[in-house]
């Protein structure tokens, strides 16, 4: 059976970093503060939490600031257990390359729970969260949770999905930045956005809200992204490639995002002799809604 250790800070603790702290074995660890919560502070010159080796960590009301690493300047999960980060707050935490609050490759759930993420920085990807399993496994959720001010210098401005699982539910995601998917960049696996706001967020090339580049990637409950930018094409939403399907109702007031609907697509790429060729230009322009229930 997996150990225990848990781990009890004062709220006015200031707990100041010369390393990260690190787990590698079978070992469930817990760290808890109270009232407005302990601070661990990585100063800059270091990440906060790595965790591997099927160690579940579980951080709950807790400031965690000022971290910096490689890849996941507050917590770095890599083929760990389940990660829970719950009522707490992660804030100027950079990655050198990726997942500026969170990086995750391969580990059990891991959850952001009523917590806060804000201005954190990734230099390649997810400039909050970074994660990535094989196809369709490993599981990543945000509940009640708040992404603002976040910056991924290429893809993910917000959160990065490669693989995984991804659900967000009742969450907001607002004035993050990257060159391609200012809020969300999907490349793989499968994302769900239920009750949840992508705001004032902006991209640098194209899909100033999401850019799908593959995968799965369903909107629902009433999800609205409004007032995003990019410098090219796609202020909310670009789909090269993957599915974006939104299910119904739509928020208040809405149908879709501004009021239109916009579909990118990649060009007709069949060899001049190939008869399909004629077919994809005679109707890549076709766009069309369909009820599910009353097919017309």
């Amino acid at each position: 059976p997996q150990s225990r250790t848990s781990i009890f800070l004062a709220p006015s603790a200031h707990i100041v970093l010369e390393r990260a702290l690190v787990c590698n074995s079978s070992t469930a660890v817990t760290v808890v503060s109270s009232g407005k919560g302990a601070t661990i502070d990585g100063q800059q010159t270091t990440g906060l939490f790595e965790v591997r080796g099927g160690c579940s960590l579980t951080l709950r009301g807790l400031n965690l600031i000022n971290g910096r690493a490689g890849q996941g300047g507050a917590v770095l999960a890599e083929g760990a257990g389940n990660v829970d980060i719950v009522d707490s707050s992660i804030t100027d935490c950079t990655a050198e390359i990726s997942g500026g609050a969170v990086y995750t490759v391969g580990s059990g759930i891991v959850a952001l729970v009523h917590s806060k993420v804000s201005r954190c920085f990734a230099k390649l990807y997810g400039g909050a969260v970074f994660a990535m399993s094989d196809v369709d496994s490993g599981l990543v959720t945000l509940n009640h949770t708040s992404i603002v001010d976040c910056k991924a210098n290429v893809d993910g401005g917000c959160m990065y999905n490669a693989g995984t699982i991804l659900i967000a539910t009742s969450s907001s995601f607002s004035r993050c930045s990257a060159g391609y998917g200012g809020a969300l960049y999907v490349r793989s696996g499968s994302t769900t956005l239920a009750r949840s706001t992508i705001s004032n967020s902006s991209a640098g090339n194209f899909g100033g809200g999401i850019f799908s580049a593959g995968g799965r990637t369903t909107l629902s409950d009433g999800t609205l992204i409004s007032g995003c930018t990019a410098t090219y094409e796609a202020n909310s939403m670009a789909l090269p490639a993957g599915e974006v399907a939104y299910a119904l109702p739509a928020p208040i007031g809405r149908w879709l995002p501004n009021a239109r609907c916009e579909v990118y697509r990649e060009g007709c790429e069949y060899a001049a002799w190939d008869p399909r060729l004629l077919v994809c230009i005679d109707h890549r322009g076709e766009c069309s809604l369909t009820s599910a229930t009353n097919p017309t």
